[in-house]
């Protein structure tokens, strides 16, 4: 009988240390590789280039090309706070004359916007890594490395980091990016629950020197019969979290990256649901993943290797969220959803505005994500009252966006065919000089162009005139339409 009860106190004792283990970060050792190797088709951050100078730059090189790059990149940030980051500009010149090729880089290493008392950057001939051209008429052009510094934190201070940068353009310079790749990663053997991976963390999104920061890139390859993670928009990146036999899982490293922690998730869950809100409609489901301050959620089950499983609700951890990538089917409707990154007039910048979590997941109450607001027509190519002269070309691209959840919706569809906005221009007496559907582009944006006929008649010397875009979105949203005033000009 003693020896029974010592048995089971054995096996109770050994149950109850897994459970706790289970519930507990862990740490695993991680060594220090070579990124080129460790990582195929590696690229790092990347800068896009532009024909014209910044005018926040004191003081640029004297160039021998008539067609140099500018740019800057912002090492360090965080898509989530608008204007975080450190700034370092940077230009491309061709020592041997325009078209001859680019061969020196520029780079503001003492960020004092002075790019004439920085040593430039050479080309060179022998890489580390041969990468394959984007495009057939594309080239790569390598530059020697660069050596930055990065505050780590407490303890540790400033280290220095050493960057591998190269220009993708075309051979006839008509655009070019900057990739900047760190040179090294961090490797090691992790158990995730029951289960083992090989984890490979990597700066291939964002340089911040530190491997701790939320964009840090990270592979999991399962090893022994272990299940490969879902892939979704955000997924190899170290916010994000997994789950494993229903459990889930976050990870977090230290700033070198020698440790790498498994987070099981022991909070509270909430529910988040697609709704019709007043509408009559069924068969409504939901896939993507949502993003709060510090993590990236996967909406719907996770598949081994693949994307989450389309549903109507799904529980997560509690918290305020953004959407990231959310596709819905919405009964005969579909669309994508995304957090709204545009401003009037500007594409692809919030211009500092503070992102919206307005996805508030509680363990009380269910969300239901049911489109309550109508949605507002944004112009992202037209700023307001902008002119332009006789033959010009005027770009509208519009948007619609939710101004309560600050959100945009992209390829919209009913019954599998887009929902094509119309346009009309019309000049300062109300007569339409310019009408007509807009197409979508790739993007899911609808894109219309109008050149400006040079044998426009104006009212005087410059004209004010009105862009119309109206969506007929049936019960979703009704009509929605919006407007925007330029001005046309003789000269």
């Amino acid at each position: 009988m003693k020896y029974q009860l010592f048995l089971f106190c054995c096996i109770f004792l050994l149950l109850f240390s897994s459970i706790v283990c289970s519930q507990e970060s862990t740490s695993f050792d991680m060594e220090e590789v070579s990124a080129f190797t460790a990582i195929a088709g590696v690229r790092g951050q990347y800068a896009e280039c532009r024909n014209e100078p910044y005018k926040e730059v004191k003081q640029y090189p004297a160039f021998k090309s008539a067609k140099p790059f500018y740019g800057f990149v912002m090492f360090d940030c965080n898509y989530s706070i608008p204007d975080s980051g450190i700034k370092y500009c940077f230009a491309i010149d061709e020592s041997k004359g325009t078209g001859k090729g680019y061969d020196l880089l520029y780079f503001d290493l003492n960020r004092d916007f002075d790019l004439t008392n920085d040593n430039p950057v050479v080309s060179i001939n022998n890489p580390p890594v041969t990468m394959e051209p984007f495009e057939k008429n594309d080239l790569f052009i390598f530059f020697d490395y660069l050596t930055v510094d990065f505050d780590f934190g407490p303890g540790i201070g400033i280290q220095p980091f050493r960057i591998f940068p190269h220009l993708s353009t075309t051979t006839s310079g008509e655009w070019g990016t900057l990739y900047f790749t760190p040179t090294t990663a961090r490797k090691g053997e992790i158990k995730i629950g029951n289960y083992k991976y090989d984890a490979l963390i990597a700066q291939n999104f964002i340089v911040s020197g530190r491997f701790d920061r939320l964009f840090t890139g990270i592979l999991l390859t399962p090893l022994e019969g272990a299940p490969e993670l879902g892939k979704w928009t955000g997924s190899r990146m170290l916010r994000a979290m997994h789950t494993i036999d229903g459990k889930f899982y976050s990870f977090s490293t230290t700033p070198k990256g020698d440790k790498l922690f498994v987070n099981p998730y022991n909070g509270d869950l909430g529910i988040f649901e697609i709704g019709a809100g007043n509408r009559k409609i069924d068969n409504m489901f939901v896939s993507g993943c949502l993003v709060s301050e510090n993590t990236m959620i996967p909406i719907g089950s996770e598949i081994p290797g693949g994307l989450p499983v389309k549903t109507k609700q799904c529980k997560i951890p509690v918290g305020e969220y953004y959407p990231n990538n959310l596709n819905i089917e919405y009964g005969k409707f579909s669309m994508s959803i995304h957090q709204n990154s545009l401003s009037d007039g500007y594409s692809n910048d919030r211009q500092g505005k503070q992102f919206v979590y307005g996805i508030k997941i509680t363990k009380d109450k269910p969300f239901i994500f049911d489109f309550p607001n109508k949605p507002e027509i944004l112009f992202s190519s037209l700023k307001k009252d902008k002119k332009y002269k006789l033959g010009e070309t005027v770009s509208v691209n519009t948007h619609l966006i939710d101004p309560v959840m600050d959100m945009v919706l992209l390829h919209l569809k009913v019954n599998s065919q887009p929902i094509l906005p119309t346009v009309k221009i019309t000049n300062s007496s109300g007569e339409v000089v310019a009408s007509g559907y807009i197409p979508y582009a790739l993007s899911g944006t609808p894109c219309y162009y109008w050149q400006v006929p040079k044998t426009l008649k104006l009212s005087g010397k410059e004209e004010i005139f009105t862009i119309t875009v109206t969506y007929e979105t049936e019960e979703l949203f009704g009509q929605v339409k919006g407007e925007c005033t330029i001005f046309i000009k003789t000269e």
